[in-house]
């Protein structure tokens, strides 16, 4: 009698973990139809903002040391993720194949108007040249903004290196 109680109750638990592993293991997660399509929000925690112009250069006149020069123009457009007012460049960093070539606060000068702020920056007096910055590749130019309790960043890639000579 012990053994057949004991082979039901195995029984009982063996159908119960069963159950539960079945249950545990199967997704919940709801599929997409064929077609179906999500839609991604392009501006997740970003800043809004057309490029009017970048530039890079070398200026090598002679009778002085060779600097890195950027130049910029934005347009910042009003969004709900920042305080338009209060957004301000930070810091701009250059990078040539994912490594950090300099690091700049730059000169800046804004235009607050309606629901935009243009923007233009630049280096004060341009940056002395290393070792790691290769003139004939292109740079990477981050932004990084703030507006007083969140920070930014904006990557404007590919930018070619001109030279004044």
């Amino acid at each position: 009698m012990k053994s057949d109680l004991n082979k039901i109750l195995s029984l009982i638990i063996i159908t119960i973990l069963g159950t539960l592993l079945f249950v545990k293991c199967s997704s919940s997660v709801p599929q997409k139809e064929i077609g179906e399509v999500e839609t991604e929000l392009v501006y997740k925690n970003e800043i809004l903002l057309n490029v009017k112009k970048i530039y890079c250069w070398i200026n090598a006149i002679p009778g002085q040391k060779p600097r890195f020069q950027v130049t910029g123009e934005l347009e910042i457009l009003d969004d709900n993720n920042y305080d338009l007012k209060q957004l301000k460049i930070v810091r701009i960093i250059i990078l040539q194949e994912k490594k950090m070539i300099f690091m700049f606060k730059p000169n800046v000068k804004e235009e607050l108007l309606k629901n935009k702020k243009n923007v233009i920056f630049s280096t004060i007096r341009g940056l002395l040249l290393n070792a790691a910055l290769n003139e004939k590749k292109p740079v990477d130019i981050v932004i990084e903004f703030n507006d007083g309790s969140t920070d930014f960043k904006y990557t404007i890639s590919n930018i070619t290196i001109e030279k004044a000579v």
